[in-house]
C-alpha cells in the first residue's frame, strides 16, 4: 500500500542522512551543517578560506557529485563558502565513501 511504502521509503532516507551527518561531523573544515530536517540534501558551511570552485572540480574529476552554495545565491558569496550535498540517490556506502573523498579534497584545499 501507499503508507506502507511511504513509512519505508521515510526510514531509507533517515538512514542515508543519519549516515550523511555522522560522516561530515569528522571533517574539521566544515563549520555548519543546515537543512537538515528538510529535502534530499544539505548544505554544509566550510570554513572561511576555502575556494568551492576548486572543491567541487576536484570532487566531479573523481566521480563525487556535489553543488556550491554560489550556484544558488543571487550574489555569490566567497566569503561564506558552503558545499550543497545530495543523498536521495546514493546508498549509505556510497555517502561513506564519497564522504572520505570529500575529507581528502578538503584537507588538500587549505
Amino acid at each position: 500500500s501507499l503508507t506502507r511504502h511511504i513509512a519505508r521509503v521515510r526510514k531509507i532516507y533517515a538512514d542515508r542522512r543519519r549516515v550523511m551527518l555522522r560522516e561530515l561531523d569528522r571533517i574539521p573544515a566544515i563549520s555548519a551543517l543546515r537543512g537538515i530536517d528538510a529535502g534530499l540534501h544539505l548544505v554544509a558551511d566550510l570554513q572561511p578560506g576555502y575556494d568551492t570552485s576548486t572543491i567541487a572540480k576536484a570532487a566531479r574529476a573523481r566521480n563525487l557529485h556535489l553543488a556550491e552554495l554560489d550556484e544558488y545565491r543571487l550574489t555569490p558569496d566567497p566569503q561564506n563558502p558552503a558545499l550543497v550535498l545530495g543523498y536521495a540517490k546514493v546508498t549509505p556506502a556510497q555517502i561513506m565513501a564519497g564522504i572520505t573523498v570529500l575529507a581528502d579534497i578538503l584537507a588538500s584545499n587549505t
